[in-house]
């Protein structure tokens, strides 16, 4: 009786040591969000300045850089990088200003990393590009 109490209790810490020794994988991710997404103007006017404004935040548990590149319609407005340590955020206001009027038009923000040519995140909303 005495030895199955040992057997029983020698499985248990070998089971309680191999998960101390390997823990689950962390969760590694990158967020990208609207800073004030209740503020997104919806109505811009041509030849004058609105923001984009956007947040990066780096859970990747390592050191990583981002290029940003921002986009209304299909035309590349705006492009830049951020480089970020784990846990580290970074806000970015870019000044966009509409050459010409345009219904329903999407603001696109695309965020690539370490140097990928594919988005590894994007966000975007509609916009209505008038006149004066």
């Amino acid at each position: 009786m005495k030895y199955e109490y040992v057997i029983i209790l020698t499985t248990i810490s070998i089971f309680i040591l191999g998960i101390a020794l390997h823990p689950a994988p962390k969760e590694r991710f990158t967020i990208l969000h609207f800073t004030e997404p209740m503020s997104l103007q919806e109505i811009i006017k041509i030849n004058q300045p609105f923001y984009v404004n956007f947040t990066v935040i780096n859970h990747e548990y390592a050191d990583h850089e981002y290029r940003y590149e921002i986009l209304l319609g299909d035309k590349k407005i705006k492009e830049g990088t951020i480089a970020l340590s784990h846990n580290e955020s970074k806000e970015v206001s870019e000044t966009i200003i509409a050459k010409e009027p345009k219904n329903r038009t999407m603001v696109s923000i695309r965020l690539y990393k370490d140097g990928l040519s594919t988005p590894y995140r994007s966000l975007r909303y509609l916009v209505n590009i008038t006149e004066g």
